[in-house]
C-alpha cells in the first residue's frame, strides 16, 4: 500500500464553454502554492473561497486524520486544520453549506473483537472552522451488531442536511438540522445499493449514483426522501460510478470507468440519462492504457468538462486529465497535465465567474515518503492531436427498471444519537512559497526546413539524391517531400506530394522529367503540431502549402 500521496490543485481560467476541438490557447501557469492537505478527497466552492478536504496518515500507524485547507479565489491560503478521529476511520464525505460551514460525514469500523460494527458520525465546523457540533448516529439501538456506514452528505434546499449510507444491507437516509445536528427524519430501504455520489436537481429531486454488485445504478428520491425510481444498468464488465451530475435540461451524467475490451485495460466512461434514467448516450474515452473520470461539471451551453487521469504512455505514469465534451458526448478538447510525479484528478468545481478548479492527488515517482502538496492556477488549453481517436461507442446499453422491495413503507428508523468530542487542530495560514510547476501548450508545427542561408540547403545531387538539413534544426520528426514541374513554378506551381513520412533527411527520386523540362522540390517538416511551411516565393510572399500528403 502506498501511503505517500500529495495534493495538487489546478485552476483553469475562463473560455471553456465555447472552446473548440482545435483550440490552441496556452496553459501558462499563473500561480503555484503548497497547502497542508495530503490525500485529496474533494473540493468545494463557497461564497468568496474554496475548501479542499483530504486526509493524512498518522505517522507509521494505520490511522488517519481528516484535513482541510481554505483558500481565497486568488490562491491565498486562509487557514488549515485537521480533525483527530481515532484509529478506526474508514471513509468520509464532505460538503460546504450555504453559510460556509464545513460538514463531514464519516464512519469508523470495529473489526476486533467480535462482529463488524460501526456508526455514522457527522461533524460540523462553522464558517471560521470552529467546532459547531459533532454526533454519532447508531441505527442498531435494538442490536449492537449493526454496521452503519456513510460517506455522502449534501445540503438540501431549505438548508437541512442529507446523510446517505448503509445499515448492514439496507440503504440508510438521515435528515439532519444543519444548525445543531438534530435528527429530523430517517428512511431505510431494503436495498443493496452502494451509494457513491449525490446531486440535487433544480426541481429538488435527489439523484444518488453508485452500484449494485457489478452494475452501475442511479436512484431518484423525492424531497421528502421517498423513492421515485431506481435504474440498474446491465453493462459489459464493471462500471464503477465516481460522480453523478444533474443536467440543467433534466436527467444526469454519470462518470467513471469501463473495461477496454481490446487490451484488458480500462477507459474513462461517461453516460447521459434522461429524466427517468433511460440511457441517451454513453462513450468510453481512452488513449492507450488506463484512464478514469473522477468528476464532472456541466457548462452553460450544455457541454461538460470531466476531470480524471490518463496514463503517460512514455513513462507509464498517471497524468491529471481534463476532457471537454459537447452536449451529445463528442470530444470538444482534451489536455493532460503532467510532471515527474504521479497525478490523478479527483474533484472538479465550476466557479460563478466561469473558472474551473480541479483537485488532484500527486506523489513522487517511486512512492517516496516525502509529501509535497501543491496548488496550481493555470489557464485552459484545448487541443486535439491530428487524427486523435479518443472515444468509442459502447454497444451494450440495456437498462432495466428494478423493482425495489421495501419494508412495508419507508418508516422512521430508530436511531441513537450521542455527542462526540474531538481534538480540533488549527494552523495559521502558511507562508507557502510559489514553486515551479508545468506549462501545457498545444504543440507548434515545425519551422521552415533548410531556409535561405541554411548551412545545409535543399538540393539535388548527382544520382537524383534530394537532401536537406537535419530535422532537429526545424523541430521536425519526419518530412513530406513535394515535387512540381519547373516550367509551372512562375505561375504559382502545381507541386504534389511525392513522398511522406520520411524519417531521414534525404531520398532518391529515380523518375526523370520530360525532355526540355525539369523538376522543383519543396520539403515540409512534420511533427505532432502538423506540417510546417515550405518557404516564400521570389516575391517574398509565403508559398501556399502544396496538396496534402496522405
Amino acid at each position: 500500500m502506498r501511503l505517500s500521496r500529495d495534493l495538487l490543485l489546478v485552476l483553469l481560467v475562463g473560455g471553456l464553454a465555447t472552446g473548440s476541438a482545435q483550440a490552441t490557447s496556452s496553459g501558462a501557469v499563473i500561480l503555484d502554492r503548497e497547502i497542508g492537505v495530503n490525500h485529496a478527497k474533494s473540493i468545494h466552492s463557497g461564497t468568496g473561497g474554496l475548501t479542499v478536504t483530504g486526509f493524512t496518515a498518522l505517522g507509521d500507524r494505520f490511522a488517519w486524520e481528516i484535513t482541510w485547507s481554505d483558500l481565497t479565489l486568488d490562491g491565498s491560503v486562509l487557514r488549515e486544520g485537521r480533525l483527530s478521529l481515532g484509529d478506526d476511520l474508514v471513509d468520509f464525505g464532505s460538503t460546504l453549506t450555504s453559510d460556509g460551514s464545513l460538514v463531514v460525514a464519516w464512519w469508523e469500523q470495529e473489526l476486533f473483537p467480535g462482529p463488524e460494527t460501526g456508526d455514522v458520525h457527522v461533524t460540523c465546523l462553522g464558517p471560521d472552522r470552529e467546532l459547531r457540533w459533532s454526533y454519532s448516529y447508531d441505527s442498531g439501538a435494538a442490536s449492537t451488531d449493526v454496521l452503519d456506514r456513510a460517506r455522502l452528505v449534501t445540503e438540501l434546499p431549505g438548508g437541512d442536511l442529507l446523510v446517505i449510507g448503509q445499515s448492514d444491507a439496507n440503504l440508510l437516509l438521515l435528515r439532519l438540522s444543519a444548525e445543531d445536528g438534530a435528527l429530523l427524519s430517517t428512511r431505510s430501504y431494503e436495498l443493496s445499493f452502494g451509494a457513491v455520489t449525490v446531486a440535487v436537481t433544480e426541481t429538488d429531486e435527489i439523484l444518488v449514483g453508485g452500484g449494485t454488485s457489478s452494475d452501475a445504478a442511479l436512484l431518484s428520491l423525492s424531497p421528502s426522501l421517498d423513492l421515485n425510481w431506481l435504474r440498474r444498468y446491465e453493462l459489459e464488465g464493471d462500471h464503477p460510478v465516481r460522480q453523478v451530475v444533474a443536467r440543467a435540461e433534466g436527467g444526469a451524467l454519470l462518470v467513471g470507468t469501463t473495461p477496454d475490451d481490446l487490451f484488458g485495460w480500462q477507459d474513462a466512461w461517461a453516460m447521459a440519462v434522461d429524466a427517468v434514467g433511460v440511457i441517451e448516450w454513453q462513450f468510453a474515452y481512452g488513449r492507450v492504457e488506463f484512464e478514469e473520470f473522477s468528476s464532472a461539471v456541466q457548462l452553460p451551453d450544455g457541454g461538460f468538462v470531466l476531470a480524471g487521469w490518463t496514463t503517460d504512455t512514455a513513462l507509464s505514469r498517471p497524468d491529471a486529465w481534463l476532457l471537454a465534451l459537447e452536449p451529445g458526448g463528442a470530444v470538444r478538447w482534451e489536455t493532460a497535465h503532467g510532471t515527474d510525479r504521479t497525478e490523478r484528478g479527483k474533484s472538479l468545481v465550476r466557479l460563478d465567474d466561469g473558472r474551473l478548479v480541479v483537485v488532484a492527488d500527486t506523489n513522487q515517482v517511486g512512492g517516496t515518503s516525502e509529501w509535497d502538496p501543491i496548488v496550481s492556477f493555470i489557464e485552459p488549453t484545448g487541443w486535439l492531436p491530428e487524427g486523435c481517436e479518443l472515444s468509442r461507442t459502447l454497444t451494450s446499453q440495456s437498462a432495466q427498471l428494478t423493482m425495489v422491495v421495501v419494508a412495508e413503507t419507508p418508516a422512521e428508523v430508530p436511531v441513537t444519537v450521542r455527542r462526540l468530542e474531538h481534538e480540533l487542530l488549527l494552523s495559521d495560514a502558511p507562508s507557502s512559497p510559489i514553486v515551479p510547476c508545468w506549462e501545457s501548450t498545444a504543440p507548434e508545427p515545425p519551422s521552415e526546413v533548410s531556409p535561405p542561408g541554411a548551412v545545409v540547403p535543399l538540393r539535388v545531387d548527382a544520382g537524383s539524391v534530394v537532401s536537406w538539413e537535419d530535422g532537429a534544426l526545424s523541430s521536425s520528426t519526419s518530412f513530406n517531400l513535394h515535387r512540381g514541374v519547373l516550367g509551372e513554378l512562375a505561375a504559382g506551381g502545381s507541386a504534389s506530394c511525392l513522398e511522406f513520412g520520411l524519417t531521414s533527411s534525404s531520398t532518391v527520386d529515380a523518375e526523370l522529367p520530360s525532355v526540355s523540362e525539369g523538376w522543383y522540390y519543396l520539403v515540409a517538416g512534420v511533427n505532432e503540431g502538423g506540417e510546417g511551411p515550405v518557404g516564400n516565393d521570389s516575391r517574398g510572399d509565403v508559398r501556399a502549402t502544396p496538396g496534402a500528403c496522405p
